[in-house]
Formats: structure tokens, sequence, C-alpha cells
């Protein structure tokens, strides 16, 4: 069995987003500096889409990022302890 384009997103999003995190945290402890995470975030979705999940249209890609977002506030728990500076 084979990921279907939506799967291969999700997971190769999610990946993007947990090593974005750690980076945060590291810049947070001046081990590295960011210039522009927005523009990082656009760079990573677009080289997905280019890479690994050709097919999907422009709306498919909002239509993956809201649900996601969805799950992550609904979740957001979870999210805020990953964040979180322990």
């Amino acid at each position: 069995m084979t990921l279907s384009e939506r799967e291969k997103f999700i997971q190769h999003y999610c990946t993007l987003s947990t090593i974005r995190i750690i980076l945060r945290k590291w810049k947070k402890q001046n081990k590295i500096q960011i210039v522009d995470e927005a523009e990082g975030l656009k760079k990573d979705v677009e080289a997905i889409r280019e890479t690994r999940c050709r097919r999907l249209t422009e709306e498919n890609v909002v239509g993956i990022l809201d649900d996601l977002i969805e799950e992550a506030m609904l979740g957001g728990y979870v999210i805020n302890d990953l964040l979180e500076d322990n």
C-alpha cells in the first residue's frame, strides 16, 4: 500500500514543521539564527509540492493546511507542551 498525495504532503509538512520547532528552540538559546520563518515555510510547501506531491493543486494544499491548523488548534495542549521552554 502506498501513501496518497495528501498523506505524503502531510508527512513531509509535519516533519518540516517539527524541524522548525526545534530550530526555534535553538534560536531562543542563541545557538542559531533564523532570518524569515514565514518565507522558510512558504519554501517548504513549494518544495514538497514540486518534489513529492506534484498532483496537488493550490486549493488542495490550502485545504490540507486548514485541516492541519484546525487539528493543531483542537490538540493545542500537546503543541503547547512542545513549544514551551522547559
